[in-house]
């Protein structure tokens, strides 16, 4: 599905009844139905998502679970599957739904003869490695933007939400929720995902030990480092250095 922007996105998704009710009589009938990248919100617009779990490509997952509250959005997934509803993530993602359905329909073996045939690697379960810091959130909101802009030029201090604040001249309850509202997030997790943006780009282009990499990014302890990093990208800093160094 092609669109220049998210107001186009969303007009696309108003014009679509006919096959939303399509798609809840195949539901009904028991049929399994797939959907990869953009065409997931074709599910959730028409219902057939709510409190199932799902994926979506990564840049829409903060707008997707603003959307659609009800849907149990696994943000990072390369595939989710439940009650015959198969969803898949961004761009080459195809590929695992793909594998999937082969194996659903023909066999564990044809699959993995596939996997092998296609260079697919069946292991992998997170679009979080792939990812960047810009999500495609659909927001233009100046105080957020702002506070981006502030918690960037003081990545390596320690964070404070009083300090934030007061340099926004809001009060720290307003800021937590336009952050919620805006982003689906809270500033202190938001300021995380930044410090791991550069920390990512300073390992693919680096040869700087994991713990100089964690003092530039604003961290004194490596363990705890080690655990944000896996916990939020699914692979520790030693193993994506090795999946994505430049040399």
């Amino acid at each position: 599905m092609t669109y220049t922007d998210l107001p186009q996105f969303e007009q696309r998704l108003h014009n679509e009844q006919p096959l939303f009710q399509k798609l809840r009589q195949w539901q009904a009938e028991g049929k399994i139905i797939a959907a990869n990248c953009t065409s997931v919100a074709y599910l959730a617009e028409s219902g057939l998502l709510d409190q199932k779990k799902a994926t979506i490509s990564w840049w829409l997952s903060t707008w997707f679970a603003r959307r659609y509250p009800n849907t149990l959005i696994q943000q990072h997934a390369i595939l989710t599957e439940e009650d015959n509803l198969l969803c898949s993530g961004a761009t080459s993602s195809y590929m695992s739904l793909g594998l999937r359905l082969i194996e659903r329909f023909a066999g564990h073996d044809l699959a993995q003869q596939c996997s092998r045939m296609m260079l697919v690697d069946t292991h992998r379960a997170s679009q979080a490695p792939y990812t960047t810091l810009q999500q495609y959130s659909g927001h233009n909101d100046p105080l957020i933007e702002s506070c981006q802009l502030w918690l960037q030029h003081h990545i390596e201090q320690p964070f404070s939400l009083a300090e934030l604040a007061s340099a926004m001249n809001v009060g720290e309850r307003t800021l937590m929720r336009r952050f919620q509202q805006v982003l689906g997030d809270t500033p202190l997790h938001h300021l995380q995902l930044m410090r791991l943006s550069k920390a990512r780009r300073l390992l693919e282009n680096s040869a700087l030990a994991v713990g100089e990499i964690m003092f530039k990014v604003g961290y004194s302890d490596v363990s705890s480092f080690r655990r944000l990093f896996k916990r939020e990208l699914s692979c520790s800093p030693g193993e994506y250095r090795r999946r994505f160094a430049s040399n």
